[in-house]
């Protein structure tokens, strides 16, 4: 049986008569932590539990959970300080529901949410992934101009269509798409989670949870069903792995270290010795798809666009003032230039892009997709944190 780091993995529960387990793994974040848990511990309608694992946190969490009453709530506690990775492997085996998502310690799910996951499921009980949409919220610390907004494009609320998760899936290893379910963004039915951990011996993979799982699930059913209503807010803070990361690479390299089998870089990447996160992301792609059956190895992996990331991670470095990246940058851009131009399928991308920019512009004159922002006051309601703002973006959005 695969290991964690220092012990077994948990089997997942035994499923109790709760329709839903919210999953939040925590570090050391108490002043974050109790936003969600409110947010999740209030939710509405369903049966539901929240799992809040505590990763040897040696800051409040012990008591901020300890003054917590609900009977919604249980906590669990790992031996000594597990990596991202294997710390989410950890929460997952503690969830009792028969539909399991997760939520980050600094992000926070909308009233209703899990109400209308249920009325979702009862419509369609064929359906096994639910992914969902986020709005974002900006903490006011400093990671933007300004702070304690909410930034969130309109949609079709009350949409539910199939996508076919092969395509998707076609679509990560070509274009860096970043719809795919991440268990972050989505409610994952508890009996194919069982399979998966049976089939590849555990859900996520180093380097990145969210990417690595996302992909063995997409590998796992022929579609899934993809909800217009948003169900979360996004905390984009500074603590938080992935805006930190993105503008401090020794925060993403110190993310990194946790992993006992990180030596220093990566090993399925053309440029091992790059810091960035979507070098990290592109290693934790090809790790997970080259351990997939003979469908996913022989998809095509197209580095183009997943260059461009990795040289607007590298000039964001720089512009806060890590200037080692700037011969980074250099090689990057000429491989770029290589591969553009000895690629076949440049011109279809790039009628891709077109076809997805008249699409866009369409909706526009529709109303739809327009990036729309809720500042405090809105609508006569205040909010100071993410869970006032969860609640004020339910009461007055048009989501």
């Amino acid at each position: 049986m695969p290991t964690l780091q220092g012990g077994l993995l948990p089997p997942i529960s035994q499923s109790t008569m709760v329709q839903f387990s919210i999953v939040i793994p925590t570090l050391n974040r108490c002043e974050l932590l109790g936003k969600a848990l409110r947010s999740a511990i209030e939710q509405e309608g369903p049966t539901h539990e929240v799992v809040v694992s505590n990763n040897s946190s040696t800051d409040g969490t012990e008591q901020l959970l300890g003054a917590e009453a609900s009977p919604a709530l249980r906590v669990v506690k790992t031996e000594r300080q597990l990596s991202m990775v294997d710390h989410f492997e950890f929460a997952l085996g503690h969830a009792h529901g028969d539909w399991i998502l997760f939520l980050c310690d600094d992000d926070a799910l909308v009233p209703g949410a899990l109400a209308h996951l249920s009325q979702v499921i009862e419509n369609r009980p064929d359906a096994e992934i639910l992914r969902f949409r986020k709005a974002t919220y900006c903490y006011d610390d400093g990671g933007e101009e300004r702070g304690n907004f909410i930034r969130y494009r309109r949609a079709h609320a009350n949409r539910v269509r199939e996508v076919d998760t092969e395509s998707m899936l076609r679509g990560v290893l070509s274009k860096f798409q970043s719809s795919m379910p991440r268990y972050l963004n989505c409610a994952v039915k508890r009996s194919l989670v069982e399979g998966i951990r049976a089939k590849h011996g555990r859900a996520f993979g180093e380097w990145a949870p969210d990417a690595s799982g996302g992909i063995l699930l997409l590998s796992e059913r022929p579609v899934m069903l993809e909800l217009g209503r948003i169900m979360m807010l996004w905390g984009k803070n500074l603590q938080s792995y992935g805006p930190g990361a993105l503008i401090n690479p020794q925060h993403y390299l110190g993310f990194l270290k946790q992993f006992a089998c990180f030596e220093g870089g990566f090993s399925h990447t053309p440029y091992p010795e790059l810091i960035t996160v979507t070098n990290g992301t592109l290693d934790t792609i090809e790790r997970t798809r080259l351990k997939l059956g003979e469908r996913e190895r022989s998809m095509e992996m197209d580095l183009v666009p997943y260059l461009k990331g990795m040289i607007e991670d590298a000039e964001r470095y720089v512009s806060h003032g890590h200037d080692s990246y700037r011969d980074a940058i250099q090689v990057l851009r000429k491989d770029l230039n290589g591969r553009m131009k000895k690629s076949q399928r440049w011109r279809e991308w790039r009628k891709g892009i077109q076809k997805r920019i008249k699409k866009f512009a369409r909706s526009k004159v529709q109303g739809l997709q327009k990036e729309l922002i809720i500042e405090s006051p809105w609508g006569g309601h205040d909010f100071h944190d993410i869970y006032q703002a969860a609640q004020v973006f339910a009461k007055v959005s048009d989501i």
